[in-house]
Formats: structure tokens, C-alpha cells, sequence
């Protein structure tokens, strides 16, 4: 049942970077784009990261 546990972390901490990753990217394209609407996209993404995180821990 750990070994289990373990691996579900280990796949759901990579999803999470990867998720993390790919709102980084976006909002500095975002950034170097729109200027000031960089910080919205900021925002939004950051909104959008605790949102799946609360639905993952949810579904934990």
C-alpha cells in the first residue's frame, strides 16, 4: 500500500511540475507579448495551479 501511495506522489508531483511548467512558459510569453498582461496571465495561472491542486488533493 506505500509502494502504491509512493508512486501515485511520484506521478502526481510530475504531472504537477509539468502543469507548473507549461503556465511558466506561458505566462512569460505572455509577459514579453502583452506587457502588463503578463501579470494578468500571472494571476489567472496562478489561480488555475491552486485549482488543480485542490482537485487532485481532492481526488487523493
Amino acid at each position: 500500500m506505500t509502494t502504491t501511495q509512493s508512486s501515485n506522489d511520484s506521478n502526481t508531483a510530475l504531472t504537477l511540475y509539468l502543469i507548473a511548467f507549461a503556465i511558466f512558459a506561458v505566462i512569460v510569453a505572455s509577459y514579453m507579448i502583452a506587457g502588463l498582461g503578463g501579470l494578468i496571465t500571472c494571476f489567472v495561472g496562478l489561480t488555475a495551479v491552486v485549482m488543480v491542486m485542490m482537485a487532485v488533493t481532492a481526488r487523493n
